[in-house]
């Protein structure tokens, strides 16, 4: 993972991310199992910093699902 993206996950937790950018940061989680789960930890930092009691913030998943849900499909790598 590229310092790049860690930056841009970063802010996505944070919500600072520009739309454009989270866009695409949202299909790269769709298809990266690895990134999701330096997402998840991100999070939890994230929260725990902040004091917040909560490990899930309902709102990051919700926007992540409906993200998936509306993004056109990737196209699938040929064999």
């Amino acid at each position: 993972m590229t310092q790049e993206i860690r930056e841009q996950l970063s802010a996505f937790v944070d919500d600072e991310l520009s739309e454009a950018e989270a866009e695409l940061l949202i299909r790269r989680l769709g298809a990266d199992p690895a990134l999701r789960s330096e997402a998840g930890r991100m999070l939890q930092l994230s929260q725990s910093v902040r004091g917040e009691r909560s490990l899930a913030d309902a709102g990051f998943a919700a926007r992540i699902f409906a993200a998936l849900h509306d993004a056109p499909e990737l196209p699938q790598a040929q064999a």
